[in-house]
């Protein structure tokens, strides 16, 4: 009830918030100087330099925000250049592309590209801790990598690092996440400027760990996970932040935020037992009603976390013997709530839900069973969209089982592996085989 009453606050929040920002469109464009949308650019009307376009460019999708903000390149100061970016990130992250053919089209625009290089032409003047966070969340949302991206990058990582102490929280947590996010292409070093300015916002968070609120902590805990970074900043970051999650985890923590602290919890080289700890306080919170609220990503993820966590046992016995029925009892849960909402699942995810019930050693548990024998007719149907790894993993999972449909699988599983082998690694065609 209270997630589902958050839910409905953020909602009306976020119409609020909407309606407000139309209001202040129509009162700027009645500014003189102000160019109205569609005017010619050094006419009458021209857009200030000074002027923030955030506003000008509060529009539904991402062509039309590249229209609005191509004529203006040469005359945007550094907050509308990132205003500009961080615009077309919010945009792309709710699919509204409009005519640009998605994250790929985005990438070859020819506008996007000129926007990015302009901003590099300008990014020493890109030092307000608010310009520093929209840029690194963009880019990460964005996930784009370039040369000029790159060198963005790193010239803002150099430059932050003198000053985090004066970023706000938000600021923190969003610097630290869109530098995460944008790891997922290439894992950055230890000594990368933007791994580097990761390790000062962690050291930096750990002093400050009260003054977070629930949708920071967890999306900084992610993305110390995410990052890989090792050493004392990253340990005293995880030894502080664990406790504090743990302390809010079901209170005002999203479905989401319990799915990436789960799979933050799993990643991290945390002591075996205080994980088990962690993941056993989710599990004894996660009734099935509450689990209706979770989307099917969050649900392989947290499911996949938790399995991470158990490790693979014998007979149903947990970590050095012991039986965990919280985690089981968290673990069949979710595989009835997937079983009843199959088709909402990826490949990825239903391979994710399989692996970890076989890793549990639940496969044979009705709950269990019957989700496995769905999602064996389910992909044998559509084993040529399934990765290798993805039928790598259903294969090792359904090993365990016995059924009619199992077999229909293991048919369109050898197929696959035979007609698609140069795709598959030796790993996969091994788990195959």
């Amino acid at each position: 009830q209270q997630l589902q009453q958050l839910h409905q606050q953020q909602q009306q929040q976020q119409e609020q918030l909407k309606q407000q920002r139309h209001q202040q469109q129509a009162q700027v464009q009645q500014q003189p100087g102000v160019r109205p949308a569609g005017a010619v650019p050094g006419q009458q009307g021209a857009a200030r330099p000074d002027l923030e376009p955030s506003l000008l460019f509060e529009t539904e999708d991402v062509e039309t925000a590249l229209q609005l903000a191509w004529p203006l390149l040469g005359q945007m100061n550094v907050t509308g250049l990132v205003s500009s970016i961080h615009l077309i990130a919010k945009l792309a992250d709710v699919d509204a592309f409009g005519k640009v053919q998605g994250l790929r089209g985005l990438v070859t625009d020819a506008r996007f590209r000129a926007l990015v290089s302009r901003t590099r032409a300008v990014v020493a003047e890109i030092y307000a801790p608010r310009n520093v966070m929209r840029i690194m969340w963009a880019f990460g949302k964005l996930g784009v990598r370039s040369h000029d991206v790159d060198a963005i990058v790193e010239k803002i990582s150099r430059s932050a690092l003198s000053h985090v102490h004066s970023f706000s929280p938000q600021e923190l947590s969003n610097v630290l996440w869109g530098i995460a996010k944008m790891s997922e292409a290439k894992q950055l070093a230890q000594s990368h400027p933007a791994a580097m300015l990761a390790l000062a916002v962690m050291q930096e968070s750990t002093k400050r760990i009260a003054s977070f609120g629930a949708q920071c902590l967890t999306n900084q805990f992610w993305a110390a996970a995410k990052l890989e970074l090792k050493g004392p900043v990253v340990n005293a970051f995880v030894n502080t932040f664990l406790p504090q999650v743990r302390s809010i985890m079901f209170k005002e923590i999203s479905p989401q935020g319990v799915a990436n602290s789960l799979w933050a919890c799993a990643k991290l080289r945390i002591d075996q037992e205080v994980a088990l700890q962690f993941c056993t306080d989710a599990a004894q919170r996660a009734s099935p009603d509450l689990l209706r609220l979770f989307h099917s990503q969050e649900l392989s993820m947290a499911l996949w976390a938790v399995a991470k966590v158990v490790g693979r046992r014998a007979g149903g016995q947990g970590c050095g013997g012991r039986r965990l029925p919280d985690l089981d009892k968290f673990a069949l849960a979710v595989a009835a709530q997937a079983h009843g909402r199959i088709d909402e699942f990826s490949p990825q995810g239903l391979s994710n839900l399989a692996w970890s019930l076989a890793t549990m050693d639940l496969v044979n548990h009705p709950a269990a069973s019957d989700f496995l024998q769905a999602t064996a007719e389910v992909s044998a149907s559509k084993i040529s969209t399934y990765s290798p790894q993805a039928i790598s993993n259903l294969t090792w999972a359904l090993s365990r089982r016995t059924d009619d449909a199992v077999g229909v699988f293991f048919r369109a599983a050898a197929r696959a592996a035979r007609e698609r082998h140069e795709e598959f690694s030796w790993q996969d065609l091994a788990a195959v085989v």
